[in-house]
């Protein structure tokens, strides 16, 4: 009796684990070949960093704006992840950093890197 209840627990537990294995998936990303995202808010820049919030002033949201095309139709809004700290340019890596909410599901834009800043003479040569 005990000999066939541990194998029971064995085989369950086997059954399980190949189950798990079963649905393991690679992360994937599909590129959006085309579309217009339109969307407002504010930015405030200052020395702690560059802040963004929505039209009410809500933190790290923006509102949508008309029109919005191709992968962006229906785009309800999202959110915006802000830069904190010192000015940095170069790579940068910051998953999610913007959410766009569309019917089919979010859509995420990872920041990659920040170009040095243009101008005058002195945005050239900063951060």
């Amino acid at each position: 009796m005990k000999t066939r209840t541990a194998f029971e627990k064995s085989l369950t537990i086997t059954v399980g684990l190949i189950g798990s294995l079963l649905c393991i998936s690679t992360a994937s990303a599909t590129t959006i070949a085309s579309g217009q995202a339109n969307f407002n808010g504010t930015v405030t820049v200052n020395s702690g960093g560059v802040f963004f919030a929505d039209n009410g002033m809500a933190p790290n949201f923006f509102n949508a704006s008309f029109p919005n095309t191709g992968g962006f139709a229906g785009l309800t809004g999202g959110t915006i992840q802000n830069l904190t700290g010192a000015a940095l340019t170069g790579a940068v890596p910051i998953p999610h950093f913007i959410t766009f909410n569309v019917p089919g599901g979010p859509v995420f834009f990872d920041l990659m890197s920040i170009a040095q800043g243009l101008g005058t003479n002195d945005a050239c040569a900063s951060n």
